[in-house]
């Protein structure tokens, strides 16, 4: 979430430096119009609210994706992974770790997406 925050900030800094520099450069007998300005306002804010949708969803999937893994929770899974080939244990946690959905395998930490067979 930090890097949409700082990515938020960086927009919201350069729109406003380029209303800005519109309004400093613009013609003084040929001003914008207020609907126009009015106009770059409103897209602005859609814009805005559309990020925290966005982010909002993202949040809401990873809820989704944690609660359907807490599923696992003492199951036997079949997990792949690039190093040993395919291995399998029993799930006895299921958490985020550093955003990511992960199943607590014996001392591992798999994530979801490497899980292949449920038993």
């Amino acid at each position: 979430m930090a890097v949409q925050s700082a990515q938020s900030d960086v927009l919201r800094q350069d729109f406003m430096t380029l209303l800005v520099t519109q309004l400093k450069n613009q013609d003084p007998l040929e001003p914008v119009s207020q609907t126009e300005f009015l106009g770059q306002l409103a897209q602005f804010s859609t814009l805005e609210s559309m990020e925290g949708m966005n982010a909002n969803f993202a949040d809401f999937l990873k809820l989704q994706e944690l609660s359907q893994g807490t599923s696992l929770i003492g199951r036997t899974v079949e997990f792949g992974t690039t190093l040993d080939g395919n291995q399998s244990g029993v799930v006895s946690a299921v958490h985020l770790n550093e955003g990511a959905v992960v199943a607590e395998v014996g001392d591992r930490l798999v994530p979801m997406n490497s899980i292949i067979r449920v038993q």
